[in-house]
């Protein structure tokens, strides 16, 4: 009985962790543009915000994130899921589907996701062999 309320208690966890990723990744799939086109009204400083959220701020973000999620939780597939699945939210902005961001943007999540397991798995180490 003990192991089953750990254990819930456990994925009660990594799903609000999930939820506060998913606000994340849903931030830098929309936010950041709603921001640029609506409340920046400099329509150069609105598109510097726009390409430097594609091309560095959104792969920065995600890697970091995939890196801190997988060092507290070890390697999710659902993180990984939900950069993939969100992406689409991008067509309301732009009119288009751009299936190499949505791959690139999934690979950082998922090397920082690779590498916080791993530094995950390491921590567990440590605990258990001082």
């Amino acid at each position: 009985l003990m192991w089953r309320v750990q254990l819930e208690s456990l994925q009660k966890k990594r799903w609000k962790s999930l939820a506060v990723v998913a606000l994340i990744i849903l931030f830098m799939y929309a936010g950041i543009y709603l921001i640029a086109f609506h409340l920046i009204s400099d329509t150069m400083l609105s598109k510097e915000l726009v390409v430097g959220n594609i091309l560095l701020y959104t792969p920065i973000v995600l890697f970091l994130t995939g890196l801190l999620y997988g060092f507290f939780n070890g390697f999710s597939p659902s993180l990984l899921a939900l950069v993939l699945l969100l992406y689409p939210v991008t067509i309301f902005f732009f009119k288009e589907w751009i299936i190499l961001y949505q791959i690139v943007y999934t690979l950082c999540a998922l090397i920082g996701n690779v590498i916080g397991a791993l530094l995950f798995t390491q921590r567990k180490k440590m605990k258990k062999n001082p």
